[in-house]
């Protein structure tokens, strides 16, 4: 994100001091978010913070690629890192943080084999040795779980996600990582368990890290990619599952949308009706060999389909330019004299940006030059879908203004208004002064009057601003964020008033060490905590 995570995928490389430094003459310490973890396992600390609102208690959970090695193998690629889990305890005037390396099946394998096994997103240095001649594809026959990307709670149990469709179970209390959830309609696979409902000559390869469900109800849509091995297409897979089911649970299919490409689709959204998938790109074959990402992502514009609850393809829409998108903002239907229309916000950019770029590549992340000069940037756009009336099947495209030559990813809005019709979202903001990748923001947009604020502090670089809400009004609450504070060369856990977009003062926690890059947080209630502990 910027963005996008571990898609497939583990670890990347460890950083040398030296080259470090590169950028942090002029944009200090901006560097840790690609360095190593500075500490191992980090005990539960707290530290006080007596102007935290008292509304606010519960456990934020976000985690992040914190080492890029495996013996003398050094990874390339910044969402390729082992993850990281990090926890903090917000309540009682005090805010506590606890960390802890992700005990992964993809983990263990590579301490085994001594270098980065399973799918990357680029190759190592040195390049991995062959795979034994009796298991020649061992690299491709390893599940991905190196779930670093978004948390969501299951039936009282909080899982860790990636782009894969496996899901990992942690401990809240402990942050252990407890296994794979297991599900009725599990099958056996050379990949890892998949559904039974994934036909033969195809391989379940990638999920959503962002699935989401129908307004005011426990069932959640999220989607597979089904590639083809042979001649058939491959298939987007689209499902439920219920989030408040304790026990084991089957997935329903609601729809198999065929393609000629194998789709990548990392996010989506929901309506109270509707499901929208805008289909932007595709995932080539990677080597059996040595197995990597980067390159076969491209662009493959098949445009928005709609669905509606049961999997029925209510249209299709591709009358606008094309565009690749990672986040969606948010999505909402409105109905009319005019008719249905079905409306989907996001960041839309010209190209994938899954390319080796400054945003993806440790060397390049760390030139300045390389990632000022990077092209994936984002525009904010409004796509408006009309279901019904008299301009059914036609589409309306409306950008939103930002500084220009900015990017704004990371996409966050009070979790009341999701697939509602809303004012204001929270996001990420990257070459805020228009010219340096490394001068950040967080921006406030206000899409119903097109008009933008931000919060800004020099040398701080955020990662993503969570909204937690304490009122009524839609911007009532607090904004949450966990960045790199370069003046001191460590992390800080700072909270932002999103009616003023100032820090809250007596809410700063700054930790004694640095948290490299860290994807989508969640925040679990105290009370939903509680619950989740018993269980």
């Amino acid at each position: 994100e910027f963005a996008f995570f571990a898609m497939i995928s583990t670890r990347a490389l460890s950083v040398l001091a030296g080259s470090c430094l590169v950028s942090g003459e002029v944009e200090p310490n901006f560097h840790l978010f690609a360095t190593e973890a500075s500490v191992e396992d980090a005990p539960l600390t707290c530290y006080p913070t007596p102007s935290m609102p008292p509304q606010i208690e519960g456990t934020y959970i976000v985690s992040g690629p914190a080492r890029w090695h495996q013996d003398e193998y050094q990874l390339q690629g910044l969402f390729d890192g082992f993850g990281k889990a990090n926890k903090f305890v917000i309540g009682g005037g005090q805010v506590c943080h606890a960390s802890k390396w992700m005990n992964t099946s993809i983990a263990r394998v590579s301490e085994e084999y001594g270098h980065g096994a399973g799918m990357l997103f680029e190759e190592s240095q040195p390049k991995r040795p062959m795979c034994p001649m009796l298991h020649p594809m061992c690299e491709s026959f390893q599940m991905v779980d190196n779930n670093w990307v978004n948390v969501i709670e299951i039936g009282g149990r909080v899982m860790m996600l990636s782009d894969s469709p496996h899901m990992l179970e942690v401990d809240l209390d402990t942050l252990d990582i407890k296994g794979n959830l297991e599900w009725g309609d599990d099958v056996d696979t050379t990949t890892g368990p998949a559904m039974d409902w994934a036909p033969s000559g195809h391989v379940v390869a990638t999920g959503s890290a962002h699935p989401i469900a129908f307004p005011g109800t426990n069932t959640v849509v999220d989607v597979v990619t089904e590639v083809s091995t042979g001649l058939a297409k491959s298939l987007l897979g689209v499902y439920t599952f219920q989030s408040d089911a304790t026990g084991l649970q089957n997935r329903t299919m609601l729809a198999q949308l065929p393609f000629t490409h194998a789709p990548y689709l990392h996010s989506f959204g929901i309506t109270d009706d509707y499901i929208i998938l805008p289909i932007s790109q595709k995932m080539g074959i990677p080597s059996l060999t040595h197995p990597v990402l980067l390159g076969l992502i491209t662009m493959q514009w098949e445009g928005i389909y709609v669905l509606d609850k049961a999997g029925n393809t209510v249209g299709v829409f591709k009358d606008m330019d094309p565009f690749v998108h990672v986040h969606v903002i948010n999505s909402f239907q409105v109905t009319d004299e005019s008719g249905i229309r079905a409306v989907i916000d996001l960041g839309g950019y010209p190209d994938t940006p899954f390319q080796k770029s400054g945003a993806m590549d440790i060397p390049m992340f760390l030139n300045k030059t390389t990632r000022d000069s990077n092209p994936g940037r984002a525009n904010l756009m409004r796509i408006t879908m009309y279901l019904s009336g008299d301009k059914a099947g036609q589409s309306e495209v409306k950008m939103f203004p930002s500084i220009t030559n900015s990017h704004i990813d990371f996409y966050k809005l009070n979790p009341t208004r999701y697939s509602k019709e809303y004012c204001h979202f929270y996001a990420t903001e990257w070459w805020h002064d228009g010219s340096n990748y490394a001068n950040m923001a967080i921006v406030k947009q206000n899409v119903c009057d097109d008009t933008y604020t931000h919060f800004t502090q020099d040398n701080f670089y955020p990662g993503e601003a969570y909204f937690i809400p304490t009122g009524e009004d839609e911007d009532d609450g607090a904004l949450i964020v966990l960045g790199i504070d370069g003046n001191r060369g460590a992390s800080s856990f700072i909270t932002i008033d999103p009616k003023t977009m100032t820090e809250v003062d007596g809410t700063r926690v700054d930790l004694p060490f640095h948290i490299p890059f860290t994807a989508h947080g969640e925040f679990i209630s105290k009370s939903a905590a509680d619950t989740i502990l018993l269980v």
